[in-house]
C-alpha cells in the first residue's frame, strides 16, 4: 500500500515536471512566432483631411425628418465650423432584435405585441435583417 501511493506521488510528481516543461517550450516557441510574424508585417500609415460623419435626424417627437440639403447642417469641431466636403443622403441597411416580454403581466397584451412585431417585420426591406 505505501508503495503504491509512493508510485502514484512519484508519476504525478513526473507528470507535473513535464507539463511544466512542455508548456515553457510551447511558451518560447509561441514567442518566437510572433516576433518572426511582426518583423514581417507590413506598416501602413494614412493620414487624411476627410471624416465620415453620419448623422440621422429627427424631429421633437422623434420621427424621421427626410429632404435635407447641404446649406441645413452646420459642422462644428470644438466650436469652429467645418467645410463640407461632401453631402449625401441614402438609406442604408440595418439589423435589429425584437424582443416580446411573454411573461404573465403582458397576458392580455401579447396578441398586441406580436401583431406590432409582424407589422414592424413587414415593413423591412430585402437587405435588412431582424429577429423576434
Amino acid at each position: 500500500m505505501i508503495r503504491n501511493r509512493f508510485n502514484v506521488r512519484y508519476h504525478f510528481v513526473l507528470l507535473l515536471i513535464a507539463l511544466v516543461a512542455f508548456s515553457s517550450l510551447l511558451f518560447t516557441s509561441n514567442r518566437h512566432i510572433v516576433k518572426a510574424q511582426d518583423q514581417d508585417a507590413e506598416i501602413i500609415r494614412v493620414n487624411t483631411d476627410l471624416v465620415l460623419v453620419n448623422v440621422t435626424i429627427t424631429d421633437a417627437q422623434g420621427k424621421f425628418v427626410g429632404g435635407l440639403k447641404r446649406s441645413d447642417f452646420t459642422l462644428l469641431e470644438n466650436g469652429q465650423p467645418q467645410t463640407l466636403f461632401s453631402f449625401s443622403t441614402e438609406e442604408t441597411p440595418f439589423a435589429a432584435a425584437v424582443l416580446l416580454d411573454t411573461s404573465g403581466s403582458m397576458e392580455k397584451r401579447l396578441s398586441l405585441g406580436r401583431s406590432a412585431a409582424i407589422r414592424f417585420l413587414d415593413g423591412l426591406r430585402n437587405e435588412d435583417v431582424a429577429c423576434i
